[in-house]
């Protein structure tokens, strides 16, 4: 039996372009991201029918919201959806395309009132209906914009309660498709709710402390390349001297992500810490933990260096100041001697991570 509902289809656009022109891996999870955000941000008075790939296909059986209660709720989706696009930026490490090209991605909402019915495949609902098929059409439709609330003259017929609408905030628009015909819908711009979404400032790089003596190495590969790999967690395996292993569950190298290298006689915890990007520069810092409580920054610095890149590394840390000298002569006794291993061993995988730089370069 068919009943009365809204349809409510929150559309993540230009996810085409940006699944098919960019990075696939870091894109799937940036669109699962930015899905789990709007689903979250849902009332829970509407069911999540599927997740279409670029968007997700609500339902509420009964009487529909009000046009202030769907406006608003859409506006909290909105504010959210781009605030973690945002945060994204924000914490972004990556230079490829898609964590570079996440930030252009728009948001668009569906909304219709008809017939749905509910039939059971398989132990799940699936939804069927005449209505539903239209609320779909609707996605490719001729709104000059990209990001917009488009309703259908079902809503607004639909409603039953006395709110006064502000229509001058609206624009009337016609679609035509085959079998339903002329479909009268209003839409409201939402561009200008981008000037409410708060602003996530970038985490600044470490310059105070002190500092080890700088080494480097000039790769035959371009910055971009270098970048990538350097940042690349679990790649370490291919370059760095003595490790066993890399516990690493994030699926995106990001601030505050943390990774731990297993070696034969310690464990070191790393923890991205800043990532500046200019025309002809890379700076990339890590910070070190070591379970004795001794910590570091492993700093990277990228410089374009004609169709080559120049890497180099130091490390910066502080003298910690005990209570008692004993300690403090201790802490810094130690501390000097894993600086000075470090350094050894940065040696050696810095020509290891040339080489593997540049082999990846020859094969493309």
């Amino acid at each position: 039996m068919e009943n009365s509902a809204l349809i409510f289809i929150p559309d993540i656009s230009g996810f085409t372009k940006f699944v098919t022109e960019t990075e696939i891996n870091h894109s799937q999870h940036i669109i699962k991201e930015l899905i789990e955000v709007i689903v979250k941000s849902l009332t829970p008075e509407l069911i999540v029918s599927e997740i279409e790939g670029d968007a997700v296909l609500t339902y509420q059986f009964g009487k529909p919201p009000s046009y202030s209660e769907l406006t608003e709720l859409a506006k909290k989706i909105f504010l959210n959806f781009h605030s973690q696009l945002r945060i994204i930026e924000r914490d972004n490490v990556c230079s490829c395309g898609a964590c570079k090209g996440s930030s252009k991605l728009t948001l668009k909402f569906i909304t219709h009132f008809g017939k749905l019915k509910e039939v059971e495949v398989a132990n799940f609902k699936k939804l069927i209906g005449a209505d539903l098929i239209l609320a779909h059409r609707l996605l490719k439709n001729h709104v000059p914009l990209n990001e917009y609330l488009l309703l259908t003259e079902h809503f607004f017929k639909a409603q039953t309660n006395t709110e006064k609408i502000d229509n001058t905030l609206l624009t009337s628009n016609i679609e035509e498709f085959e079998n339903f015909g002329k479909v009268k819908t209003k839409y409201l711009d939402f561009s200008p709710f981008i000037d409410e979404v708060p602003s996530f400032p970038k985490t600044e790089r470490v310059t105070k402390g002190e500092s080890s003596e700088s080494i480097s190495v000039v790769i035959n590969a371009p910055i971009n390349l270098v970048h990538l790999e350097l940042i690349d967690t679990k790649g370490k395996l291919n370059w760095m001297k003595n490790i066993k292993e890399i516990n690493d569950t994030n699926e995106i190298n990001r601030i505050n992500a943390v990774h731990i290298c297993k070696f034969d006689k310690m464990d070191l915890k790393l923890t991205t810490r800043a990532n500046i990007e200019t025309e002809t520069d890379y700076f990339f810092q890590e910070e070190v933990e070591i379970k004795n409580g001794i910590g570091f920054i492993n700093d990277f610095h990228l410089i374009k260096f004609g169709n080559d890149t120049k890497l180099e590394y130091k490390i910066i840390y502080d003298e910690k100041n005990h209570k008692s000298f004993f300690a403090k002569m201790i802490y810094n006794f130690k501390l000097s001697k894993i600086i000075n291993t470090m350094l050894k061993s940065q040696k050696e995988n810095l020509q290891n991570f040339k080489i593997y730089c540049e082999r990846k370069k020859l094969n493309g």
